[in-house]
């Protein structure tokens, strides 16, 4: 429970700040896409020239008279950016975006979990699969939705642990049973 709560927490975060992307791009490996009807497309979306990047979210659009995603209930999977530097399992939260069948996927986002150092470089923020419904030539864009809160969490100052109230308390307690043991130890 603590562990989703804590996901929960840090991908709100994301949704509360605005786009902060300096040169920091977003984009899709697919340009325009050639689709045969009942085949799978795999749409990467990538960024570039990152720095020091703790969360994202993000949007991405496509033609649903052309395409549809595979999995809508789970319609992105994380992409390498945060799992290359940070690949043990509870360092990223991911939630993997809401499908409206209508041509738009929001609120894909991703969080560093913890006092870990952004990332920077370029890099896969997350993978797309589309079955195609008609043939044609489309193209899937990915951006940032400043209406639905999406942009970067920069990481601009050295991340420091901080203690948990818990831990304080143990500490705290044991430090007066240590004093206390020594005063009637004196008396």
């Amino acid at each position: 429970m603590k562990r989703i709560l804590a996901r929960a927490i840090a991908l709100g975060a994301v949704m509360c700040v605005p786009l902060n992307a300096g040169a920091t791009t977003i984009g899709t490996d697919s340009g325009a896409l050639s689709v045969m009807a009942g085949n799978v497309y795999t749409v990467n979306v990538l960024i570039d020239a990152a720095v020091d990047v703790y969360a994202y979210q993000f949007s991405v659009s496509y033609d649903q008279a052309l395409l549809s995603v595979q999995d809508p209930i789970n319609p992105a999977t994380e992409g390498s950016l945060f799992t290359n530097v940070y690949s043990l399992p509870g360092q990223t939260a991911f939630i993997s975006g809401f499908d409206d069948t209508l041509g738009n996927i929001s609120f894909i986002a991703d969080a560093l979990v913890g006092p870990l150092a952004g990332v920077s470089g370029n890099g896969t923020l997350a993978s797309i699969d589309f079955v195609a419904v008609a043939t044609g030539t489309t193209s899937v864009s990915a951006f940032f939705n400043v209406d639905n809160g999406d942009g970067l969490i920069i990481s601009t100052q050295p991340v420091a642990a901080v203690p948990e109230p818990a831990t304080l308390l143990l500490v705290g307690t044991g430090s007066a049973l240590v004093a206390a043991r020594r005063r009637t130890r004196h008396s």
